[in-house]
């Protein structure tokens, strides 16, 4: 990757005579780390929401109501990181820090 916040810095817009424009964002959280953090980067993003989701599948049978809307939050909000961008905004790590919150039962409990 280029490193750390450099989109906005690598992609500056100026008028004819040199004057600052603006510095455009990507709307597409996934591109913006693919171009800041390389491959590898990214990767270790998108394990975030694999790790998530199947924590929330195991949660489940603990309680189904609270896993499922968690299991609806998270893909709306990895459907949402294509459009608008998130990772600068404090709901996308709350949503993501109350997924790790989940407890779920081992088989030992049930028995």
């Amino acid at each position: 990757g280029h490193g750390l916040t450099k989109f906005r810095y690598d992609h500056t817009y100026y008028d004819e005579e040199g004057n600052y424009i603006r510095n455009p964002p990507t709307h597409n959280d996934y591109a913006q780390i693919l171009y800041e953090q390389g491959i590898l980067g990214l990767l270790a993003f998108m394990s975030l929401f694999v790790f998530n989701f199947f924590r929330i599948l195991k949660s489940f049978s603990v309680n189904y109501n609270y896993s499922t809307i968690l299991l609806i939050q998270l893909i709306i909000i990895a459907i949402s990181l294509n459009t608008i961008n998130l990772l600068d905004h404090t709901i996308f790590w709350f949503i993501m820090a109350m997924t790790l919150y989940t407890k779920p039962i081992n088989q030992k409990q049930h028995e």
